[in-house]
């Protein structure tokens, strides 16, 4: 990613502060029709501060970005490295993915696949990449817990998972049917999972709500 400062420059708090006030604003509503003007008005800064730490607006995007695939890459390796059972796992991937997606709109997405089409494949690298990478060792964690049918074909599995991301969390598809960005990947995660999921550990995995947070189930998970 383009910057216009070492990483050791004062300027990095300066960026890290642009980054931080402006990130929803940029993923909810996108950012074509926003200007430095209101990025310098949003973060209580001057046009001259905020070029010496971006080059301009779609700088500014790229570090949005970045930071939003950084923090989703720790909540993921937080949950991994958790010493929980597989439905305990699943339930907190499904949580993440879910608040994550909901932050973002569908403005920006249409805004990133037309203007700036390098960040978007940025984005499904990481799909391809981390995300399934995760799910692949979930998936092993399961089937030998017996929470995942041993008979699943894993790649098989996981390649149909992410071609429907990848056909649904489209600006094409949302802008089309009413359904928000973290509803359709909480439907792609129930479609896929429930029918991977022994009886029992499905009776375990709560669905989740429109406001993110888990629907009481029958049995606890433990």
């Amino acid at each position: 990613m383009t910057e216009t400062v070492e990483s050791t420059a004062p300027g990095v708090t300066l960026r890290k502060k642009v980054i931080l006030q402006s990130r929803d604003k940029i993923l909810q509503n996108g950012f074509v029709r926003l200007t430095v003007d209101q990025l310098a008005a949003d973060t209580g800064m001057s046009k001259k501060t905020l070029y010496s730490v971006f080059a301009g607006k779609h700088q500014v995007v790229e570090g949005v970005i970045d930071s939003f695939l950084s923090d989703l890459k720790e909540g993921l390796d937080r949950v991994m490295s958790d010493d929980q059972i597989f439905t305990g796992k699943f339930q907190q991937i499904m949580i993440l993915l879910g608040n994550g997606t909901k932050r973002v709109g569908k403005p920006f997405l249409d805004d990133l696949q037309r203007h700036m089409p390098e960040q978007w494949e940025k984005i499904q690298a990481f799909r391809r990449e981390r995300i399934l990478t995760v799910f692949s060792r979930l998936i092993d964690q399961g089937i030998r817990e017996g929470s995942v049918r041993p008979d699943i074909q894993k790649d098989l599995f996981l390649t149909s998972y992410l071609a429907a991301v990848e056909a649904v969390i489209t600006p094409t598809f949302l802008m089309s049917h009413p359904l928000s960005t973290r509803e359709a990947i909480a439907g792609i995660l129930q479609i896929f999972f429930q029918g991977a999921l022994t009886p029992a550990a499905s009776r375990k995995v709560r669905p989740i709500d429109t406001d993110g947070k888990t629907i009481q189930s029958r049995e606890p998970l433990s």
